[in-house]
């Protein structure tokens, strides 16, 4: 398991600020959480608010990423939301890392019982990347604040992914209610 560490940046959750970060594109309208008994299985919008039981079930963004929830991963219903979201500025701006897709967000922060499923389309490796290089960004809260501020911080742990039936997949356990992205990292 890798971490990168080199990037904190202030997010503002709490402070109502607009950034683009952590809010719904201005386009993706609220779409009521939908109740089933039954696994959940939605695809094609760029934003989902669902409550998801034991049944688990399926939710694909409309930029192709994917969120598989297994039967048993969950104890108890939980109201999931799952949008489209910019792609994280910390890939692009490092020599030895390179975004794969796009970019999504799942809230809120939650431990599964079994592994839950995140895949996008995969067309082929950046340039001067190998298949050990693949991962899932997932953004995580740092336990430090801001020097001059309560803005949360935050750092971007890198989970092992994999290429299976066209499509980059990694599995996690816990999910920390911010962004995710897909990325080659060396």
């Amino acid at each position: 398991m890798r971490f990168l560490c080199l990037t904190l940046f202030a997010v503002p959750v709490l402070a109502g600020c607009g950034a683009a970060a952590t809010a719904a594109p201005a386009s993706a309208a609220a779409v009521p959480a939908a109740r089933s008994a039954g696994p959940v299985s939605e695809h094609g919008r760029s934003r989902y608010e669902v409550t998801v039981g034991s049944a688990g079930g399926t939710l694909e963004l409309n930029n192709g990423i994917r969120l598989h929830i297994p039967a048993g991963a969950l104890d108890q219903e939980v109201d999931l939301v799952f949008y489209v979201t910019t792609e994280s500025r910390v890939f692009g701006q490092q020599e030895d890392q390179a975004a794969i897709g796009a970019a999504a967000q799942l809230e809120p922060a939650l431990t599964t019982a079994l592994p839950l499923e995140i895949s996008t389309p995969f067309s082929g490796l950046p340039a001067g990347y190998a298949n050990d290089d693949l991962a899932l960004g997932v953004e995580t809260v740092s336990r430090q604040r801001g020097v001059e501020s309560d803005d949360l911080q935050t750092y971007w742990q890198l989970m092992p992914a994999s290429v299976r039936d066209g499509r980059l997949t990694a599995r996690l356990r816990d999910v920390h209610g911010l962004r995710l992205q897909f990325a080659a990292a060396r």
